[in-house]
């Protein structure tokens, strides 16, 4: 969901919670969603998210260590039953180690337009 932009952005406020109830009805399909905005997380799942859902995936986005450790410690302590870390575009040597705990997946990878940085 939102590969070209974010489910946590603030615009999508408006609407997100009619996605949710799609979600919690197509209990047949997984949901992925990535955010850079896990800090936004706990204002903006509905109230019956408990632990989470079965079928949604969620996905933190890194790129320094900066970073990394600031969303990566909000990352750990959320309600979410299936996490992946990404880490695009890795700008930095990172170690994420110490958030590894409940982490499904890591996805790492670079900038690939003409201004993409090393």
């Amino acid at each position: 969901m939102c590969f070209s932009t974010d489910f946590l952005i603030e615009e999508a406020d408006e609407w997100r919670s009619e996605c949710f109830k799609m979600i919690k009805e197509r209990k047949d399909c997984q949901f992925l969603f990535l955010t850079k905005r896990i800090d936004r997380f706990l204002s903006c799942i509905p109230e019956d998210w408990l632990d989470g859902y079965d079928n949604v995936i969620v996905c933190a986005t890194i790129e320094n260590q900066k970073n990394a450790d600031y969303k990566l410690d909000i990352f750990q302590r959320l309600p979410i039953k299936h996490k992946i870390i990404t880490a695009q575009p890795l700008l930095e040597n990172m170690d994420i180690e110490k958030y590894l705990g409940e982490i499904e997946e890591v996805v790492v990878g670079g900038e690939s337009d003409i201004n993409a940085r090393p």
